[in-house]
């Protein structure tokens, strides 16, 4: 009987421990805090049967690979290691939660997402581009967590066609310019936090929807919000 789903806890594997193929029948893969280290081998994209991998709070290093052809893949959790460069995991159909928080990558080609993303975790990561347009593609999202980066510039309109978002973080980043109405008026949005944003401006006619019990918008910048108010 092969193998359904592997988890490995608080262990230290070998690198040789790569060379798993997985049967026919694998699903999930979990090694999270493992102290693994080095890239990850591109064989691993070729477990076609998985459904969630769970490699976070490693030592994993350099670019992430392509798991495009992964067409059960649900859950994907790379977070807390060193990957660096391109935030691109390619388009595997099925995926719905993507954590690549706690890293060092440095560009969101957002163009290339599944569109059946429903929890984005990017925070704490050194990307310094403006937020991707592209995002507001993905009609699923329902969490959008893209704190403490360097993106800067505005937030999208295209940010209001995500209809059923829920949370959205931006908090950290260089973000200036109004917040969207569009992205204020989501009938399901809960929470914003958009603190350390020194240039952005809270749109006065959405003043109290922000501060409703909808809505919980931290932004702690007194004195763009005093000029939002001259508005």
């Amino acid at each position: 009987m092969q193998a359904e789903e592997i988890a490995v806890p608080l262990l230290s594997l070998s690198v040789g421990f790569w060379g798993i193929q997985g049967g026919q029948r694998l699903t999930m893969l979990c090694l999270s805090n493992n102290n693994l280290t080095g890239e990850l081998p591109a064989s691993l994209s070729r477990v076609h049967t998985l459904e969630r991998l769970d490699l976070s709070r490693n030592a994993l290093v350099g670019h992430i690979p392509d798991f495009s052809n992964m067409n059960g893949l649900r859950v994907l959790d790379l977070s807390h290691n060193g990957f660096h460069g391109v935030a691109s995991v390619g388009c595997p159909s099925a995926l719905q939660d993507l954590s690549l928080s706690c890293n060092r990558l440095s560009s969101l080609p957002a163009e290339s997402l599944p569109t059946s993303l429903v929890h984005i975790h990017l925070n704490a990561n050194a990307i310094h581009t403006p937020l991707p347009s592209a995002l507001g593609r993905l009609k699923n999202l329902q969490f959008l967590n893209l704190s403490n980066n360097g993106f800067h510039g505005a937030i999208p309109t295209s940010y209001g066609n995500l209809t059923r978002l829920k949370v959205f973080f931006a908090s950290n980043n260089q973000l200036s310019g109004e917040i969207p109405t569009a992205l204020t008026s989501l009938p399901d949005l809960q929470e914003v936090y958009v603190n350390g944003n020194a240039g952005l401006i809270v749109p006065k006619k959405k003043r109290s929807r922000v501060h409703s019990h909808r809505m919980l918008l931290v932004q702690k910048t007194r004195a763009r919000l005093a000029e939002g108010d001259k508005k």
